[in-house]
């Protein structure tokens, strides 16, 4: 009760336009849980594995890097599960990585991580802080001899360190790299011609081809899997460059028991060399795992002849898809991963999980269940696992459906909470009439809902359009699971259809249906007619003008359908918007577009298509005009919390337009829903102030904060960056709410939300610190919220004597160690900030006993007990308290005895 009373008393002692849209994740774009039990879980495509001195393996996958200790906990260790490259200075599982691949530490605990399509290295600290030590983030091939932070990289595949430096696989480069204690880049391998030559001679004049990995004995000498070359090469501490292993073919497999050199590799990804300067190889085209002892190669994992790969049988008697990572440990167990992009060119599929295989040959999961990206059935939407969701709908309750593509499931979002309500996530098809709990989907698309509840999801990998009735069977209302062009005229359970994509439903119950490799647009009628309304089968742009039925299609994906009966789809082939009429002709409205996937209309007659090609999507009025709505026009995952136009899409795809004119889009390439509401006129967000100092300026991770402005009682959540952090309370003119640990960046867009409608988003800049002492009366003046040691408030007449402890409260000290939980209650285990803290009363430097987290009070609030000094002239006198260099506000005081 006690913390309650103090925090609140803390927090209350004191036109004619285009709409636009604020941007924000509604579902998935989250990584696994964390920590969780390793095998348990979806860890997307795992294409590198490291190990520590301690055991502890890393792997990379979902923009991510996971470890995984000797229990078998796997914790996310750097990224937040979102394409791009930010993060640097922050908390590196706030981060955004861009497809990371190898992994190196360092003997002080140092993570580098190769973020290959962000074209820099990422280093991670034991503080778990993330910095770019290599890269600018513009590929290329520039800035030898100048500061590895200032060079180009292009597409790093893989990282090795050691007391002599960083080195680095630069592949696209052909050359491996290498950073200098100091921070000086060079070159240390290759000259950048693709090919094979100079064994024998100086490692800067060799050609390699495609270098994917490194690693390094303890001698220093340095192998490097030039993988299109078929070989592991070697480069001396005297820096002569040789073959260690491989003589050049690719793709055949031979040499076991003889000498490494007259072995064939196959487009080796990876090597790894033990603690006895063994090798291990990651033979990617032969489906093995290869190792170098005492001068002979061998096989130790994988067989032509095997048998898939399951828990508990000898590693030597399974058939590999292709290894692309490898590493061991110091007891000889090794660890392997099979990546889908293996050697970069998608040749093999991947099979989701980290293998380990012991020391006696004995083949186990490490950390993976198998499955790509699934997750968070029955939790928050905004924790859960997509995969390349394609399709969404909204119903007349405020719930969402997604067709979560290649989960091979209909998922169901409620007042935040995601379930699955179709689908198996086995992909396959069980019967025209099951209960959609056991129902197989395939690839299921578009999905619509009609004015009866009855949901509708495109069944795109069986040809068949499928439908749900309130607590019924999900049965099949077009197409017979034959991919061709047939049936109009007749029940449409008797018509087939060919990978149908798109579906939308009117007022009278008419389905549409994007019969997308047919090349046509078909109409259900409520009697379960199918027909034709647009298109005849032929692929093709043509017929503008005149009947539909007569014009050319191009692979029609998305279908929509206004309150008039105008049809409008998405033709993707032909790049365009096309419009069916009433009457059934046929016109193209807007612009061309690259390659549109989804359409939606509005209450207003405006149409709305996702440009998958472009990464926008774009608003066509009535009057033909075209504009963007959201997307810059750049991959991958950014702009949360801002404008849409500024924020990046990957790959967008369907559309949905609630009724108060909120529109959902599919990101299918971010495996995320991601939501633009309308930029509200009522609500507005004037300022943003420091919770306790009252005064505007930079906010940091954690920080109590206040926003002003008006219609502001009716706020349901605040986004940082399009983030949620923790509400306090809500009034007409003012918000309390807590910044999110998790933020990144050097600025910050915030925006109150309410009854689907946002305001306009408020630009402040980011700090790591930046300190409010908590006043008497709210005011961010005066005396402070402070306590004497014997529990008394401080204030005039009851000061604190010399070397008596003063208990003063402050929020904005930044990350903490352990690292802040938005929203958590500080119990028994006490947060500390990173940053230093001191304090003076009365201009003299006081001792601080404890600076951390306040116990029983949200995380953000931070507790100093600070020693008086000696010296101090009793009665009011000023104090401050600073957190890494920066002091809090002025004309604070506390009262002195």
């Amino acid at each position: 009760m006690r913390a309650q009373r103090i925090l609140a008393f803390l927090l209350f002692g004191g036109s004619v336009w285009a709409q636009q849209y604020v941007i924000s994740t509604i579902a998935g774009g989250a990584a696994p849980p964390s920590p969780t039990a390793a095998a348990k879980v979806s860890v997307g495509d795992p294409a590198r594995v490291a190990v520590d001195a301690a055991g502890n393996v890393y792997f990379s996958g979902l923009h991510s890097v996971f470890k995984v200790d000797s229990a078998g906990n796997m914790t996310r260790f750097a990224g937040n599960g979102r394409a791009g490259n930010s993060g640097d200075g922050g908390q590196a599982t706030a981060a955004q990585l861009l497809f990371p691949m190898g992994i190196a530490i360092d003997a002080a605990g140092n993570v580098f991580v190769a973020d290959r399509d962000a074209c820099v290295v990422r280093r991670i600290a034991p503080t778990g802080i993330i910095a770019t030590v290599a890269g600018n983030g513009t590929p290329g091939s520039l800035g030898d001899g100048g500061k590895a932070t200032s060079a180009q990289l292009n597409g790093p595949f893989a990282v090795a360190v050691d007391a002599s430096g960083l080195y680095i696989a630069d592949t696209n480069n052909q050359v491996i790299r290498k950073v200098a204690p100091d921070g000086t880049i060079s070159t240390y391998a290759g000259n950048g011609t693709q090919g094979f030559s100079g064994d024998g001679g100086a490692a800067r004049n060799a050609w390699l081809n495609g270098p994917e990995g490194v690693a390094l004995d303890a001698s220093g000498a340095l192998y490097i899997a030039d993988t299109f070359n078929g070989r592991i090469r070697r480069v001396g501490s005297d820096g002569t460059i040789t073959t260690a292993a491989g003589l050049g073919t690719t793709g055949i497999y031979g040499g076991d028991n003889g000498p490494p050199t007259g072995a064939s590799l196959g487009l080796p990804p990876d090597v790894a060399v033990d603690r006895f300067g063994n090798l291990y190889i990651a033979d990617f085209g032969n489906s093995r795992i290869r190792q170098v002892a005492s001068s002979v190669i061998t096989t130790i994992a994988g067989t032509d002849a095997g048998v898939p790969p399951v828990d508990g049988i000898p590693a030597l008697n399974v058939r590999f898809a292709g290894p692309t990572g490898v590493a061991v440990d110091r007891n000889a167990n090794f660890y392997f991963v099979e990546g889908a992009i293996g050697s970069g060119s998608t040749l093999a599929r991947g099979d989701h999980k980290v293998w380990k295989v012991s020391a006696t040959g004995v083949l186990t999961t490490l950390a993976g269940n198998g499955v790509v990206n699934y997750g968070g059935d029955g939790g928050s939407a905004l924790a859960a696992q997509l995969d390349t969701p394609t399709g969404v709908a909204v119903d007349s309750s405020g719930n969402l459906l997604i067709a979560d593509t290649q989960n091979h499931r209909l998922r169901k979002v409620t007042r935040g909470v995601i379930a699955t309500i179709a689908g198996t996530g086995a992909p396959g098809f069980n019967g025209e009439v099951s209960p959609p709990a056991s129902a197989q989907l395939k690839t299921p698309h578009g999905v619509a809902v009609d004015g009866s509840g009855d949901y509708f999801v495109v069944d795109t990998g069986n040809n068949r359009l499928r439908e749900i009735q309130p607590g019924g069977n999900l049965f099949t209302t077009a197409g017979n699971g034959n991919a061709s062009y047939y049936g109009d005229g007749t029940p449409a359970t008797r018509g087939s259809i060919n990978q149908p994509e798109g579906v939308a439903v009117d007022a009278k119950g008419n389905l549409f249906i994007a019969d997308t490799l047919d090349n046509v647009v078909r109409e259900v009628t409520p009697d379960g007619v199918i027909d034709t309304i647009a298109g005849f089968g032929t692929p093709g742009f043509g017929g503008d003008g005149g009947a539909a039925t007569s014009a050319t299609l191009n692979g029609p994906r998305g279908v929509a359908v206004d309150s008039a009966g105008n049809v409008y789809v998405a033709d993707s082939g032909n790049g365009r918007v096309r419009k069916v009429d009433f009457l059934g002709n046929i016109s193209t409205i807007g612009g061309t577009l690259v390659d549109p996937r989804g359409v939606a209309v509005d209450r207003a007659g405006n149409v709305f298509v996702s440009d998958s090609g472009a990464n926008r999507v774009y608003r066509i009025a009535p009057s033909g005009t075209m504009t963007v709505v959201a997307g810059d026009g750049t991959c991958c995952y950014g702009g949360d919390g801002a404008i849409a136009t500024a924020a990046q899409l990957n790959q967008p795809y369907g559309l949905a337009i609630d009724a108060s004119g909120n529109l959902y889009v599919a990101d299918s390439g971010n495996n995320a829903i991601r939501l633009l509401a309308p930029v509200s006129t009522t609500i507005q967000v004037s300022a943003v102030t420091n919770a306790a100092s009252n005064l505007s300026g930079p906010i940091a991770p954690g920080e109590l904060v206040v926003l002003y402005g008006t219609g502001l009682a009716g706020v349901q959540s605040v986004l940082f960056n399009g983030v949620p952090g923790p509400l306090l309370y809500a009034t007409p003119g003012q918000v309390g709410a807590v910044v999110p640990y998790g933020i990144t960046g050097s600025t910050a867009q915030i925006v109150a939300q309410a009854a689907g409608t946002s305001s306009a988003p408020v630009s402040v800049s980011v700090a790591a610190t930046s300190p409010g002492v908590f006043t008497a009366d709210g005011s961010g003046r005066g005396p402070a919220a402070a306590v004497n040691q014997d529990g008394s408030p401080n204030a005039a007449g009851s000061g604190a004597a010399a070397g008596s402890v003063v208990l003063l409260y402050a929020t904005g000290e930044g990350q903490t160690s352990p690292a802040g939980v938005d929203g958590r209650i500080t119990g028994t285990v006490l947060p500390q900030p990173l940053a230093p803290v001191s304090v003076t009363i009365g201009g003299v430097a006081a001792t601080v006993q404890y600076a951390g987290g306040a116990p029983g009070i949200i995380a953000g609030v931070m507790q100093v007990n600070a020693v008086v000094p000696a010296g101090v002239s009793p009665g009011s006198v000023p104090v401050v308290v600073t957190v890494g260099g920066v002091a809090s506000q002025g004309g604070v005081t506390v009262t002195v005895k």
